[in-house]
């Protein structure tokens, strides 16, 4: 099996992206929670890859302090790059640069950064890299593991991910020979 997990909360008056945010003490505590099901369940993991990017790599630490496996810090797994919106305060984002915050448009790119389109088709040309490694936890966002979804899953690419059910400190299993993928935690 491979695991998916989200990061847990961070300050969710900025945008995120490849932003360089904080877990805050809810998305710790989050996050140490989510560790103790990983052990109670008795979850087999040798092995923690997770996003380069800060709020990721905290989650990742704190689940590795319950582990004590090899963590791998990796670009592979980063959110989708939201560009110069990157880090900024939302109530500026909605205010600046409506037009892609409110899309619907899949091919509209953040400026300097991806659009969803984009972001789908790194996360797709990665996707084999990304889920080769039995009994391993993947640590990312939720950007991440709804491309996942949408690839499993073949569905068409949209931003209604509600039915995929990607919260903060999420488990997904991932089962590698029935191609399949649930939600666990």
């Amino acid at each position: 099996m491979i695991y998916l997990m989200r990061h847990g909360h961070e300050d969710e008056g900025f945008i995120g992206g490849w932003s360089d945010t904080h877990l805050t003490q809810k998305g710790v505590n989050e996050s140490v929670n989510a560790g103790n099901f990983i052990v109670n369940k008795g979850l087999v993991i040798n092995k923690i890859l997770s996003s380069n990017i800060t709020r990721a790599k905290e989650t990742a630490r704190i689940i590795n302090s319950k582990l004590n496996v090899p963590l791998e810090i990796t670009k592979l797994l980063n959110e989708q790059d939201k560009g110069i919106i990157n880090g900024i305060p939302l109530q500026m984002a909605e205010e600046y640069y409506s037009e892609f915050i409110n899309t619907e448009d899949i091919y509209k790119r953040f400026p300097e950064g991806e659009s969803l389109s984009d972001f789908y088709n790194r996360i797709l040309y990665y996707y084999h890299d990304i889920l080769k490694e039995d009994n391993t936890l993947l640590v990312t966002h939720s950007g991440v593991i709804n491309m996942i979804y949408y690839i499993l899953t073949n569905t068409k690419l949209g931003y209604n991910k509600k039915g995929f059910n990607v919260t903060h400190s999420s488990i997904h299993e991932y089962d590698p020979t029935l191609k399949k993928i649930k939600r666990i935690y």
